[in-house]
This record gives structure tokens, sequence and C-alpha cells, in this order.
């Protein structure tokens, strides 16, 4: 084992400076997306949306589908949920009628190599920006392939993410 000394500083040496940090309250970025939201909705009488693709069944989506309304919303976005579809054709309906540009995927992992495919495209054809709610593992690529153009997962850079989903939606 290497052991070391530690020396304190000569008299003589001139004491150490940094430079101070400023002071920023951590909430203060969340503040600012729901504030530009408040501005959007006062505008235009909504705020923006984003359409959560609910795929499978109840016990399948709704853990995501809570991860995904809470994440969006702490920056100002409104989820528009529902309780799944019974087919394509319904669920692009539904998010036609949601007046959302944005969508999200939430499921399972299982019920996502199923039916996310499927889904991400044809959202993607429907003119939305996909996003998938968990960290897609193997199926990333396919899944860039067909539509999902971002990932929303724990760990992620949610104010980072925020920002891009306000940048898109003109905010």
């Amino acid at each position: 084992m290497v052991q070391r000394a530690c020396h304190a500083p000569a008299a003589s040496a001139a004491p150490a400076t940094f430079a101070v940090l400023p002071r920023i309250r951590l909430a203060e970025p969340f503040e600012d997306l729901r504030d530009a939201s408040d501005r959007t909705r006062a505008a235009t009488g909504a705020r923006p949306k984003i359409f959560l693709a609910n795929l499978g069944k109840l016990s399948d989506f709704t853990a995501r589908a809570l991860f995904a309304k809470n994440f969006f919303e702490a920056g100002g976005i409104e989820a528009v949920s529902n309780d799944g579809f019974s087919g394509r054709d319904a669920m692009i309906a539904a998010f036609k009628a949601s007046g959302a540009k944005l969508a999200c995927l939430c499921s399972s992992d299982k019920v996502y190599a199923e039916q996310a495919p499927d889904a991400a495209r044809t959202l993607a054809a429907a003119g939305a920006h996909v996003y998938l709610a968990g960290r897609p593992g193997d199926l990333e690529g396919p899944l860039k392939e067909v539509g999902v153009q971002d990932f929303i997962y724990v760990g992620c850079d949610v104010v980072s993410a925020l920002r891009a989903a306000h940048r898109r939606l003109g905010l």
C-alpha cells in the first residue's frame, strides 16, 4: 500500500480563489417550461398536448402511461390519456381528435415487441413526433426505423427532453 503525506500549504502561498456558483432553484427550469405553457394557453386557449398511445391491456400500459403523464406535465405539456384501443384505426382517430402533435407509446416491454413497430409507423404517418416510454434495449434500432424519434425513461435528461419537445411545438 502506498502512503502519501498531506502537507498544509506554505504560509506564503496565495489563497485559492474560486468563481461563485450561480444560485438556482432546482425547480426553476421546470417552472420556465410551465410558464411557456401558460403563455400558450393564454394565447390559444389550450395547453400544448401529447397523446399517450396506450398499447395492450390496462395492466400493460398503466405504469408507463403514468410515468409519461408526469414526465410531460412537469414541463407544462398536457397528457391526453385513454384506456387503450380496439385497433390502429381507433388509435389514429383518437390521436387526430386530441389535437396533439406529439405522441408517446406506453406499454410493457412484451407489448412493445409485438405492437410498437406498427403503432409507431402509423402514428408517424399521421404526422406525430413519436416518443416511447421506457428504455428500448435491443429494439432501439428497429423502432427508430419505423418512426420512434425519442425515448423517455428514468434517468434520462428530463429538462433537455422537455425543452426539445417545446421547440418541436414552437413554444
